[in-house]
């Protein structure tokens, strides 16, 4: 009986190792710089979404559970930020179960810095 329940887990366990390898990463991201001025170029970030995905703001109402966009960048002597990661109008729609309104994007969205 040991053998059998032992064979089941490892069995249960390949299968959850499988299928976690199988999925996808449902948000891509491409890039492009465009030149504003001589001095000023944008960065920026669009993200293709897979139809039934979400990719959550960068705002999240404290008392949604969502883990909010973010972007890091490295730090670079030769060129300066120029305020935050700008962002479209994100959708909106109201958690009855957490109270709050989460903030997300699908199909595309396109994030900006300067």
């Amino acid at each position: 009986m040991k053998k059998l329940i032992l064979s089941l887990a490892v069995a249960l366990l390949a299968f959850a190792n499988f299928s976690l390898q199988a999925q996808n990463n449902p948000v891509k991201f491409t890039y492009k710089t465009v030149k504003i001025n001589d001095s000023v170029a944008e960065l920026q970030f669009q993200a293709s979404i897979e139809s039934g995905w979400h990719f959550y703001s960068q705002t999240k109402d404290a008392k949604c559970i969502e883990i909010p966009a973010s972007f890091t960048f490295d730090k670079n002597p030769n060129h300066n930020r120029t305020g935050k990661v700008s962002e479209p109008k994100p959708s909106t729609e109201y958690d009855e179960m957490f109270d709050c309104t989460s903030r997300f994007f699908t199909n595309k969205a396109i994030f900006k810095q300067r």
